[in-house]
């Protein structure tokens, strides 16, 4: 899969890293559904900061993981809710998308649901 990933296929790249979070996590930062993506840093000039995602800010330890909390939590990209296709389809689907296609990103930030929307470079 690494190999397929990396060397045959040319894959998104956000410029973001994000923790899945579910279950417990979910509940009690109630996510309004079962499984989101909290954002933990954005690079800089990339698609993420591009599209507006926010990092997490405050350090903290939940079940025994390193977190930063206070940042957007990702629900849905191109209207497909987190948790219903896995990671590689999602990279394949944005991967697919061509140049100066918009991208659509709902996230949870201070309690509501925002969309954020860029284009694809």
């Amino acid at each position: 899969m690494t190999r397929r990933l990396l060397l045959e296929r040319r894959s998104f790249w956000s410029g973001m890293s994000g923790v899945a979070i579910a279950g417990r996590v979910a509940r009690a930062l109630n996510l309004p559904q079962p499984v989101g993506v909290m954002v933990q840093q954005v690079a800089a000039d990339s698609p993420a900061a591009r599209i507006g995602l926010r990092p997490g800010t405050i350090p903290a330890t939940v079940e025994g993981k390193p977190f930063l909390l206070g940042g957007d939590i990702i629900l849905a990209v191109q209207g497909q809710r987190i948790g219903a296709e896995t990671y590689e389809a999602l990279q394949e689907r944005m991967s697919r998308l061509p140049a100066g296609s918009a991208i659509s990103v709902i996230v949870l930030r201070e309690g509501r649901e925002v969309t954020l929307t860029a284009v694809k470079d």
